[in-house]
């Protein structure tokens, strides 16, 4: 196996099986939603690594940031239209405009109310992943996930297929942490990624959980 993870991104990851060539599993962080509002752990520059006395151990610890995502609309569009007809005629104006929309859509990091931190342990044959997401003030939680793949900011040209999106992969079980948030206002999940000698992987979750499984016949792209 090896494995690519970034730190300064709260430890998205993507983990490949050497044997079959294919992904094993990923992740692009946390996604926390409250009421109307969503949060995610993927936000550049809120991340970063932290010491661990492991060595074949990766820690950092994120800054949960606003997920805005919006959409265009008729109104949108029509605001677009004038300004396009107005404002953007002006050179100088025009290129406040724009600086504002970029600061907007793309480079503004509103922080929120959580922080997550994380440590991905490698071992022969084997990733353990031990996250933990606090609350920094109470919040009500509604939901809790840990999307496979997730835009964080607005990108005009993104979300192309790519074969491996035909790849089954885990998911690990973060549904529980909603409740712990709400109730300690800090929860954690523990999982581990194996990968069995007949080939596939399998994903472990806690001590005691049960097995979800992807034989290698079904974790290959077509």
């Amino acid at each position: 196996m090896y494995a690519v993870a970034s730190a300064r991104k709260g430890g998205v990851c993507r983990i490949f099986d050497r044997r079959t060539g294919t992904v094993a599993y990923e992740d692009a962080g946390y996604l926390v939603q409250s009421g109307s509002r969503r949060w995610v752990s993927q936000m550049l520059p809120l991340g970063h690594s932290t010491p661990t006395a492991d060595s074949s151990a990766l820690a950092c610890e994120a800054q949960f940031a606003a997920y805005e995502q919006p959409v265009p609309t008729p109104l949108r569009f029509v605001i677009l239209r004038l300004l396009n007809l107005t404002l953007f005629r002006s050179v100088a104006l025009g290129a406040l405009v724009r600086k504002w929309i970029i600061r907007l859509l793309i480079t503004g990091r509103r922080r929120g109310p959580l922080r997550l931190r994380r440590q991905m342990t490698f071992h022969e044959n084997a990733v353990t992943f031990h996250d933990r997401i606090e609350l920094n003030r109470p919040m009500p939680v509604e939901r809790v996930a840990l999307p496979r793949a997730l835009t964080g900011i607005h990108m005009g040209s993104a979300k192309y297929f790519h074969p491996s999106e035909l790849v089954e992969t885990p998911q690990a079980p973060v549904e529980h942490m909603a409740q712990g948030l709400n109730r300690t206002g800090r929860a954690e999940c523990r999982f581990t990624l194996k990968f069995l000698p007949a080939g596939g992987v399998a994903l472990q979750f806690g001590e005691a959980s049960p097995i979800q499984q992807v034989p290698e016949t079904v974790g290959r792209a077509r």
